[in-house]
């Protein structure tokens, strides 16, 4: 018998766990803004505060338009191709240096579940857009897709080999891993 002390038990337990098991049972898969705030608060957890800006704009608030990162007042409405970014990462002032991470989080349970294939398809999108600005622009700017579950995870392999030529400039992995990718341009900065 499944009695109200057992589900308290276990939600201590949940809540007592780290951020990315949290991600499996905490949330809904298709409730994507409590799923944001995880994966940015894992960011916030392991990049270090004194050197990096975490922000996480508005939804549409930045986009990733062609050849420009812009805001929405700026976005040329003849695009319909234009991203969303949903967290920019940048040193802090007192660092001079024009290095900026723009992101796209994306968190799909597993397999089946009704926002698996818009998942997928949503994610292309965001990185085709990221691939052209890399053609258009050389700067100092790089993308990342912050992809946790299950699904996500398994589809690893597909979305590096859309960016291999552009592993230089855009990173697919999971929370942790994009995290520990961008505290090592500390060194550089």
């Amino acid at each position: 018998d499944l009695k109200f002390q057992h589900l308290e038990d276990f939600v201590k337990k949940l809540l007592k766990s780290p951020k990315h098991i949290q991600l499996y049972f905490c949330t809904e898969p298709t409730r994507q803004s409590f799923n944001q705030k995880i994966q940015i608060q894992i960011l916030k957890d392991i990049l270090d505060k004194n050197v990096w800006t975490i922000e996480h704009p508005k939804e549409g608030e930045i986009n990733i338009d062609g050849r420009n990162i812009v805001t929405k007042d700026r976005h040329s409405k003849s695009s319909r191709d234009a991203r969303s970014v949903d967290v920019v990462i940048r040193p802090n002032k007192k660092y001079k240096s024009n290095v900026v991470f723009f992101g796209f989080n994306k968190f799909s349970g597993p397999k089946g579940t009704a926002t698996t294939i818009y998942a997928l398809s949503e994610v292309k999108r965001w990185l085709k857009s990221a691939m052209k600005y890399c053609d258009e622009v050389d700067n100092e700017y790089y993308f990342f897709a912050q992809l946790d579950g299950e699904e996500a995870e398994r589809n690893f392999p597909e979305l590096n080999k859309i960016i291999q030529r552009y592993k230089d400039r855009i990173f697919i992995n999971n929370s942790s891993s994009i995290a520990f990718e961008i505290k090592k341009y500390e060194k550089k900065l």
